[in-house]
């Protein structure tokens, strides 16, 4: 789903060190939260339940690619 925004290595290619995401604004569903979650697993998981494994997936691709703990997904 998400193989476009790929830079080749993993990090997304809208994502700058300084900045953070480059398109937030305008950023995909499958970027938000709460609406991936209505569009992609509302039938499979409950909203705790995703929003962990998103953090702990989104932490884990973080601390592969060396990215500062500023970004670390916390809840």
């Amino acid at each position: 789903m998400l193989k476009e925004f790929d830079r080749g290595d993993g990090v997304c290619r809208y994502f700058d060190h300084d900045l953070g995401c480059k398109i937030y604004e305008s950023r995909p569903v499958c970027c938000k939260i709460d609406e991936g979650y209505r569009a992609f697993a509302q039938h499979l998981m409950g909203p705790k339940e995703y929003m962990q494994r998103n953090a702990d997936i989104c932490n884990s691709m973080q601390a592969e690619a060396g990215l500062e703990s500023k970004y670390k997904v916390e809840l």
